[in-house]
């Protein structure tokens, strides 16, 4: 559903999208943006649409967490616990995260951390940093390792809030 001052216009599978269940929007630049649903990724630049699945190389349909970097990168977070990096419209990186049983663990978010990493979240699974060399596993008293995460914010100050299903916000100050 898209509002200009006047009235709205909805958008469905009928005008290209891959799914009519939203999940997730990022802003692609100008008026596009992009689209994560249940059933796939649309581009959608404001009249055409293009999707994406696992045949153009996306670690999975169902689409839970987007992040646009800086550089107009993509970074698509998949219900299978693997993170898809989408440039020039094409995938062009898979990360997952790790191994114990994760394969099926929805990704809820995905931020920056201000350092050139990214802050990841899990539904039970808890948190993950990923610095773009090794994940680190955030638990034991550090963050909320095993909690449902539905949320994450980096501040301006580089402070990082976790929102969670039912245990609160918690804040963690990255050293």
């Amino acid at each position: 559903v898209r509002f200009d001052g006047g009235s709205f216009t909805t958008l469905t599978v009928d005008d290209g999208l891959s799914g009519n269940a939203i999940s997730c929007l990022a802003p692609a630049g100008g008026e596009a943006l992009w689209v994560g649903t249940p059933v796939g990724l649309t581009y959608y630049d404001g009249g055409t649409t293009r999707q994406y699945g696992v045949e153009d190389g996306l670690a999975g349909n169902v689409i839970n967490s987007l992040l646009v970097e800086a550089d107009g990168g993509l970074w698509v977070g998949s219900a299978g616990g693997v993170l898809s990096h989408i440039e020039s419209g094409r995938v062009t990186q898979t990360l997952h995260l790790g191994d114990g049983g994760r394969d099926q663990v929805p990704i809820s978010a995905i931020v920056e951390d201000g350092r050139g990493g990214r802050w990841i979240s899990t539904n039970f699974f808890g948190l993950f940093h990923d610095d773009g060399v090794s994940q680190t596993a955030y638990g034991g008293g550090v963050g909320p390792q095993g909690m449902r995460i539905n949320a994450l914010l980096v501040d301006r100050e580089g402070t990082l809030w976790v929102g969670t299903h039912e245990s609160g916000l918690s804040r963690y100050e990255h050293g």
